[in-house]
């Protein structure tokens, strides 16, 4: 479905000597929500997913049914059969990301996943599902609300309504909430209504209010105060006052968005984080860095052992994917703004495998490298697909003991962003289970496919079109 915004335009087009004129409009591709669905609810095996609860029995976490979100769900608490939303929300660049046309044909797209699958069944790619397309200039020419809009009537009419299907001679009825929506930190934030840029406001989270200055020095969650609806909604009315452009800087807050008319919904309570930007692209990377600086300074190492023990180490059939690249040599020099550049993926191997590629040239009484093992236990805690009561609490603790220790050993580097978002990861873990349930890799990767799909029919007019038609093609081979 093609959705017009805004007033016709005049377009100009040259042929040679002679001029056309014609008038367009802006428009992006919207595929609706009820249509998708009542397609997979024909399916006898995604009515059986949807209509068998996996519940854990026990206190263990497993999946996002086991999280206080599902459960406190007005609609979950009384419909067992009703539909879970998990959407999700990136941009992509389909042509050269260092040309000139870069950011003009870069694409903004929105996915959702069915809640009720379990957690292998989400992970593939044919069960994730496209919702909407459109050239990121139009974002900001229009708003991100006149995107979000028809997302947002879809949901009010499916939680509403509910959505009716045939089923064997047999109509069957089922209501539809959203869970969350998973997007990187930018994402989340411009769709949520917060500022996108950390420098242009005094509150850098989305989930608290804190401060640049107080994350530098708490390592505590409950030492911030944590953003409520209530609370959200009365910022979020002060920014239509005379000291509007002061209270959007100092709640860090942009505009309402209109997701919080989705019912049951909260942009500070169903944006969680992604352990995949702010550990694998973010934390992990940034601390690396520094370690392996520390350890060239005390000639410990040096990069080109690291670069020829990383060739030469055998990663393993399954894992050559993903084997990590050689690191540029300058990294390894101070003062200077190179980063590690790895994948997602890569940088987790390169991750967990870093303590044999060169434990055995590391002091044992190193406190750089005992941080960078802290490190890995709370990775592994955040990645794991089980997780007991006891665990999250000890989660809290080694995030805090690292932060500590961090500033203690790197006293003239700062606590990012992404550092202190991982104090809130305890209480997403009680809110929507596991972390891995939350996180975008796959997403990611359903992305990458599509903009690979662009790439081959090399179509950059109207590449939202293009894009859309080839996700609907793919879906025709896969159900």
């Amino acid at each position: 479905m093609k959705l017009r915004w805004g007033h016709l335009t005049m377009l100009q087009s040259f042929q040679g000597p002679s001029e056309d004129r014609f008038l367009v409009s802006d428009t992006f591709q919207y595929i609706p929500l009820e249509d998708t669905l009542k397609c997979l609810l024909h399916l006898p095996e995604v009515r059986k997913e949807i209509e068998i609860s996996h519940v854990s029995r026990d206190s263990n976490y497993r999946d996002i049914c086991d999280g206080s979100v599902f459960k406190c769900h007005p609609l979950f608490m009384t419909q067992c059969k009703a539909i879970q939303i998990i959407a999700y929300f990136d941009e992509v660049e389909v042509c050269n990301p260092l040309g000139s046309s870069s950011k003009k044909h870069k694409l903004g797209c929105m996915f959702f996943t069915i809640g009720n699958f379990r957690p292998h069944l989400r992970s593939r790619l044919k069960n994730i599902f496209l919702i909407s397309v459109v050239r990121s200039p139009l974002v900001r020419k229009h708003g991100m609300n006149a995107f979000l809009q028809p997302f947002v009537k879809n949901m009010l009419s499916l939680c509403n309504d509910g959505i009716t299907v045939k089923v064997n001679g047999l109509e069957c009825q089922y209501k539809v909430a959203l869970l969350a929506i998973l997007a990187d930190n930018l994402g989340a934030h411009a769709i949520g209504g917060f500022k996108e840029s950390m420098s242009f406001a005094r509150r850098i989270c989305r989930s608290c209010m804190a401060t640049t200055e107080q994350i530098q020095r708490d390592f505590w969650e409950l030492n911030f105060v944590l953003r409520t609806p209530r609370e959200h909604e009365r910022q979020v009315s002060s920014l239509s006052g005379t000291d509007s452009a002061q209270n959007s800087i100092e709640y860090g807050i942009n505009r309402k968005s209109v997701l919080d008319d989705i019912p049951n919904f909260s942009v500070v309570k169903n944006l969680p984080h992604d352990i995949m930007h702010d550990l694998l692209e973010g934390v992990i990377p940034y601390e690396m860095k520094l370690l392996l600086q520390y350890l060239v300074e005390k000639k410990y190492i040096t990069a080109r052992t690291l670069n020829q023990r990383l060739k030469s180490f055998n990663f393993g059939y399954s894992e050559l994917s993903d084997k990590p690249s050689d690191l540029d040599e300058n990294i390894f020099k101070g003062n200077n703004d190179k980063k590690i550049r790895q994948s997602a993926s890569k940088m987790w191997l390169l991750a967990i495998y870093l303590p044999l590629l060169i434990g055995d040239l590391v002091p044992q009484d190193c406190e750089q490298w005992e941080l960078f093992s802290l490190l890995l236990k709370i990775t592994s805690i955040a990645a794991s697909w089980v997780i007991d009561r006891e665990t999250i609490a000890y989660l809290s603790v080694i995030v805090e003991e690292h932060h500590y220790m961090f500033k203690k050993l790197y006293p003239h580097f700062t606590i990012i962003p992404k550092m202190h978002y991982m104090l809130h990861y305890s209480k997403q873990i009680q809110a929507f289970g596991p972390l891995t349930c939350t996180w975008t890799m796959r997403h990611e990767s359903k992305l990458n496919l599509l903009s690979y799909s662009q790439n081959l029919f090399m179509v950059y007019f109207r590449s939202e079109s293009v894009l859309s038609i080839s996700h609907y093609t793919l879906c025709q081979f896969v159900y």
